[in-house]
Formats: structure tokens, C-alpha cells, sequence
């Protein structure tokens, strides 16, 4: 029988962040302006190795999250002026609504769940081209959480509570019930009593008794296990889900065609700024902003990593899980969806 594994929060611990190659979300409005507010003040001078951008004016949809740090800290940092873009965000709150921006033209580019994307596209309601891969789950990164007297101690326990995630048919439960059937739990996804709620209020449902598990990436994970005592019942990084690709960033297919200069200046900027952000002291001075995260717990998360490539076969497989669990009807071949980097 597979035991929990009754990780809780030390006081302090090293971050853990990484650039990943070949090898290789926290809800919160940014105070103010934010890094991204059209300061930067590019011109259409000649884009860093790719000439004149076509498009100097862009606007990226993201949500106020660890995983798009990367574009905050290259705006911050001018890496984004350098290539001649001129940048501004627009919150977005769902992949439906920011997908639906890209098709009307009031985003050029967004962030997003590869599974937000995935879905949209083997539906037929986008056609998407990615342009970046965002934040790898690493682990103790996000998992499936309980609490003390919640009657859940081992995995197997899971298959007879409520699981609480933030969206059906999303990232959460696609982890969660591969997690769980890679664990020996022997349940259909279906027959899985998932409670769908905002994902700041899980950890406060999982201590009330509300739900009895959570599916919980940083900063929720180490938050509910400081305040409330939470544990780890499953890691959802690991077996057929490690080094997880969470999320990346896409265009619509016709701004990819109409726009390649401008979305190769882009994609430099991001992969500069994920190299740069190795570096857990640039990381943990931007994510207070970026993300809404309390500066006294920064130090403590478990951090995924940014990768520094584009690579189909890793991102095929959250395709591949999602025609495994019925989340696609019909199969995606990635590689159609991928806009290479730069060689420059």
C-alpha cells in the first residue's frame, strides 16, 4: 500500500528554479500600473536579428501568476524594447475568454494552460500556433493535498472523497486523475467527486472539512501547509506527469503567418529573460508584484522551472494524456501547432 508522503512547509529552504533545454500557476491583481504597462517605450526601430517588427505595439493576456514572470522581468529589464516591441497586458480570467481575445484581436499573444489550448484546438473553435513554453511543474511543485482528520491517508483513499479543483474538464483534474490512476487508485474520472471552486479557496474549503482534498500548485501548496497543516497525498509531477509542462504562450494562426518577425522578437525576450531568471534572487524580487505573493513565503516555495526551448514532443504529451482521459475526442500532432525559435 502506497503511504502519504506528510510533506509540510519548513521554515526555510533553498528555491529551486531552473532554465530548462532539451531536458527540460496564486490569483491576484497587480497593484498599480504593473511592469507591463506600455512603459518600455520601443519604437519601430530594427528588431534585434530579425529586422523591422511588423507589429511594435502587442498586447499579452496573462494571469497574475508564478509562470509569467518571464514576461514581467524582460519588460522590466528593457528586453522587450530591445527587440523593438512595445508591450502592454490585459488580465485575462479563463484560456476561453483569452482564446476568444486572440480571435477578436484585442490580445496578440496570451498565456494560458496547454490544455486550455489543446482543447480549443482539436475542437475546432481556434486555430492556435505556440510561440513559448512557459512553466515546467517540478516536484512538490503542485499536488493533491489533504489535512489532518480528513480521513484521507493513503491514495487509494482519494477515489471516495471530494477532490476540490479549480475547473473541470482543466489542468487540475487532468493531473489529478493521472496522479491518482498511475498510484494504483482504481477509479473513473467520472465516478471522482470533484467540487470546482476558485483556487484561493480551496485551501480554506480543505481546512473547513468542505472538501476533503485539493489539488494545489504554488504558492496554495506551501500556504496551506504553513496555516493549516495540509500534506501531500499525491505529487503530481512525478511518474507520467514529471517535468509537467503547465503552460505556454500562443498566438492565433493568422497573426503567426501575417506577424513572424514580431513573434520571433517575442520568443527572444522570453527565452532571455527565462535564462535569466535562473537566478532565484531576480525571481523572488519579482514575484511579489507579478504574482501577489507575500514576500515571507517566496523563500520557501518549491518553483517549477522556465524553460528555454520549444520543444513539441514535450508538449505532445499533454495531448496524448488528454486523448488518454477522454479530454479530446479527436488527436492533435503538436508539432503542426509549434513556431520554431529563432536561430539568432
Amino acid at each position: 500500500m502506497v503511504r502519504p508522503n506528510r510533506w509540510t512547509a519548513p521554515t526555510s529552504r533553498p528555491v529551486r528554479v531552473a532554465a530548462v533545454g532539451t531536458a527540460l500557476s496564486l490569483t491576484a491583481l497587480l497593484s498599480g500600473c504593473g511592469l507591463l504597462d506600455g512603459s518600455s517605450g520601443a519604437d519601430e526601430s530594427a528588431a534585434e536579428g530579425g529586422g523591422q517588427v511588423e507589429k511594435s505595439d502587442i498586447t499579452i493576456g496573462y494571469n497574475p501568476i508564478i509562470d509569467v514572470a518571464p514576461i514581467f522581468y524582460a519588460d522590466e529589464n528593457g528586453y522587450f524594447a530591445d527587440e523593438g516591441l512595445n508591450v502592454t497586458t490585459e488580465r485575462t480570467t479563463s484560456g476561453a475568454e483569452a482564446i476568444a481575445s486572440l480571435a477578436g484581436g484585442s490580445l496578440d499573444f496570451t498565456y494560458g494552460s496547454h490544455v486550455a489550448f489543446m482543447a480549443a484546438q482539436a475542437s475546432g473553435i481556434a486555430d492556435l500556433k505556440i510561440v513559448g513554453d512557459a512553466y515546467t511543474a517540478l516536484e512538490d511543485n503542485v499536488a493533491i493535498m489533504t489535512v489532518p482528520d480528513s480521513g484521507v491517508e493513503t491514495p487509494e483513499d482519494l477515489a471516495d472523497v471530494s477532490i476540490g479543483i479549480n475547473a473541470e474538464r482543466s489542468l487540475a483534474d487532468l493531473l489529478s486523475i493521472s496522479a491518482m490512476t498511475s498510484n494504483g487508485v482504481d477509479v473513473a474520472y467520472d465516478d471522482v467527486n470533484w467540487q470546482q471552486m476558485a483556487m484561493p479557496d480551496l485551501p480554506t474549503a480543505l481546512a473547513n472539512g468542505d472538501i476533503k482534498a485539493a489539488l494545489l500548485p504554488e504558492p496554495f501548496l506551501t500556504q496551506a501547509a504553513m496555516e493549516y497543516g495540509a500534506f501531500k497525498v499525491l505529487d503530481a509531477a512525478e511518474g507520467p506527469t514529471a517535468e509537467w509542462p503547465l503552460g505556454g504562450y500562443v498566438v492565433s494562426a493568422d497573426f503567426a503567418e501575417e506577424n513572424p518577425r514580431t513573434v520571433a522578437a517575442f520568443q527572444r525576450a522570453l527565452v532571455r529573460a527565462s535564462e535569466a531568471l535562473v537566478d532565484q534572487g531576480e525571481l523572488e524580487q519579482i514575484l511579489p508584484e507579478v504574482a501577489g505573493i507575500e514576500e515571507d513565503i517566496v523563500s520557501v516555495l518549491n518553483f517549477g522551472a522556465f524553460p528555454t526551448t520549444l520543444e513539441a514532443e514535450r508538449i505532445q504529451r499533454v495531448a496524448t494524456l488528454m486523448s488518454q482521459f477522454s479530454f479530446i475526442e479527436e488527436p492533435i500532432d503538436v508539432e503542426d501547432m509549434i513556431v520554431p525559435l529563432p536561430e539568432d
